[in-house]
């Protein structure tokens, strides 16, 4: 089991550098071969099928927590009914998305249409963008059945050599002078593709043997699978607009000029966010799986265990942040950006440090069926987010909102430990000594060792941030390790030795 985890983050987090390398290569060539003009159609429109994929209110990981729940107990019966009524649920909301977006393109493509040009072009855009909608609602729930039998691995393979083969297909056309309607359709065969092997997987007996069919649609089991992914979809409304409301506030209340200087710190913390949210991912279902076949005691041993270690990657990550944050900002976008977001960067990383002290809050709240109070807690954080940053903008600045996103943190993050903690039968100091007391000396040797080499050799450009963020790296992995109990650390090097066998 913990050999799965193990493998189901890294592969998780494999995906995540990749999609972040396809990205960087892929992004200006699109830029160029799209146009200023269609190149933001192209983004606008995959924004609102984006927002319009919240209707399906929470189905994803609804269908990955109870595939998990009954895989655990070998209830066969209702892992059919959860297959074929999430599958039917979900395409009825795809096809009413896509209707949507059929009318918009039969109507002349509203909005999108440049002055004195045809609309035929964008008709058909939106024709196939409808028809990837058709194609990926259902498709998701395929997804999630895999991850609810914490196949993360396989899907997260099967997406590696589709992004590379399709990123080339699409590179090759962008390069040969093709725009936006080869790249839409590149797309959306990619998808096709993709999920036309997930369901040929499925239905394999070695993966569950999975079959659609109209007699195990239960209106209960709808409900059930709703009811659940109701709440996961308040939570993320919640989070939404705790992490993506900043921008419009500094815009509004001071000027559209300063974002960019918000933005790029705020970025540059949300890619290790990122990282650690890909990290963690595998861990819902297993919570789930836990949850219904453990003892408490079980789950907090496990929780205290899979916490030291990823608190130690939130440290690790945290401090290299820190010390070169604003060199690599002024490397990246300039010197003007790294000195005016060099605070903003700062509290900005303590708010998030804060925030991923329990990485795993969400996985085992959802993995449990406990994260309706998670969603009313983000929920309040993320008004008085609101408030506190328009009030402080008006007051301070830019880093008054960056304030306004730490102080509901340093509430909201302990309580919701505190509930966690009560979930588990745990402690809330016992939490604290276990996961994060083991990362406190290597952060304070790796501070130093970091202080000490920058003031000494004055990393410049990105050769130098890079060797020095790999020491510094390397040093905390280190004494991170040597510091571990001896059981402790013979286990970890046999989960490694058996992974690179």
């Amino acid at each position: 089991m913990i050999q799965k985890l193990f493998n189901n983050s890294i592969s998780n987090v494999a995906i995540l550098l990749l999609r972040l390398g396809v990205s960087f290569v892929l992004t200006p060539c699109i830029l160029k071969a799209l146009g200023k003009h269609e190149y933001g159609i192209y983004e606008i429109v995959l924004s609102v099928v984006g927002y319009m994929g919240m209707l399906e209110l929470g189905m994803q990981p609804a269908v990955t927590r109870f595939i998990a729940r009954y895989a655990a107990v070998n209830d066969e019966e209702k892992l059919k009914r959860i297959f074929s009524s999430a599958l039917v649920f979900s395409t009825a909301i795809g096809a009413l998305v896509a209707v949507a977006l059929m009318l918009w393109a039969f109507a002349g493509a509203q909005g999108l249409v440049p002055p004195n040009a045809p609309s035929s072009r964008y008709t058909v855009f939106l024709t196939i963008v409808a028809c990837q909608v058709l194609i990926s609602f259902p498709g998701n729930v395929i997804t999630s059945v895999h991850h609810g039998h914490q196949r993360y691995w396989l899907t997260s393979g099967l997406t590696a050599v589709n992004t590379v083969v399709g990123t080339s297909i699409i590179y090759f056309f962008l390069k040969h002078g093709y725009g936006l309607l080869v790249l839409t359709l590149a797309n959306t065969i990619g998808f096709t593709l993709k999920f036309i092997n997930y369901y040929l997987l499925l239905r394999l007996d070695k993966y569950g043997g999975y079959r659609f069919a109209f007699k195990y649609v239960s209106a209960d089991t709808i409900r059930e699978l709703v009811g659940f992914g109701f709440k996961s979809f308040a939570l993320g409304i919640a989070t939404r607009i705790r992490n993506s409301t900043d921008s419009l506030v500094i815009g509004t209340v001071l000027s559209p000029s300063a974002v960019a200087y918000y933005v790029m710190p705020s970025n540059l913390v949300n890619q290790l966010r990122n990282f650690i949210s890909a990290a963690t991912l595998g861990f819902m279902p297993f919570f789930s799986e836990l949850n219904a076949n453990s003892t408490p005691e079980k789950t907090r041993e496990v929780y205290y265990t899979s916490s030291r270690y990823m608190v130690g990657v939130v440290v690790c990550g945290f401090i290299a942040i820190g010390f070169l944050g604003p060199r690599f900002l002024d490397v990246w976008i300039g010197s003007e950006y790294g000195q005016e977001g060099r605070l903003i960067l700062y509290i900005l990383a303590f708010a998030t440090f804060i925030q991923m002290i329990n990485p795993f809050h969400g996985r085992i709240l959802t993995g449990i069926g406990k994260h309706g109070v998670l969603a009313k807690i983000r929920t309040y954080e993320a008004i008085v987010n609101l408030l506190i940053s328009i009030v402080l903008a008006k007051i301070i600045g830019k880093e008054g909102v960056a304030i306004g996103t730490l102080l509901p943190a340093l509430i909201a993050e302990p309580l919701i430990l505190y509930i966690v903690c009560k979930q588990i039968a745990g402690q809330f100091f016992d939490y604290l000594i276990q996961a994060l007391l083991p990362s406190l000396l290597p952060c304070i040797i790796t501070a130093l060792f970091y202080y000490v080499l920058i003031a000494n050799f004055n990393p410049i450009g990105y050769g130098g941030i890079f060797i020095v963020g790999v020491s510094g790296s390397v040093l905390f992995v280190l004494s991170f390790i040597i510091l571990l109990h001896r059981d402790e650390r013979c286990r970890l090097f046999n989960i490694i030795k058996t992974r690179s066998i």
